[in-house]
């Protein structure tokens, strides 16, 4: 007999169309299990990451160095000079922000 806490007693009403309810149902099948035991195993087991959104300081660290990037963008295309290190510290720096927003 089934506790309290094994009773299953919602339901999660969700409309797919037909093309997503055969590849559900192959999966569950592949699987050898009911739809609504894959669905759940898909829903809770697998829940995706959360993706941080990033701080105060960091958007604002990442404005900075894209207006350099800008700036240095738009001295180029007038055919201005162009400071190759200054260039390469900018893109350094947009690259390590953006791996930390995303790490």
């Amino acid at each position: 007999m089934k506790t309290e806490m094994q009773k299953r007693t919602k339901q999660l009403i969700v409309r797919v169309s037909k093309d997503e309810l055969l590849t559900i149902d192959r999966l569950a099948r592949e699987r050898k299990m009911r739809r609504a035991t894959f669905m759940r195993h898909s829903i809770i087991d697998k829940i995706p990451p959360v993706i941080p959104l990033p701080n105060q300081d960091m958007a604002h660290e990442l404005f900075r160095i894209g207006n350099n990037v800008n700036q240095i963008a738009r001295r180029s295309n007038m055919n201005l000079s162009v400071d190759i290190n200054e260039t390469r510290d900018a893109l350094i720096n947009l690259r390590k922000i953006l791996l930390g927003m995303t790490s």
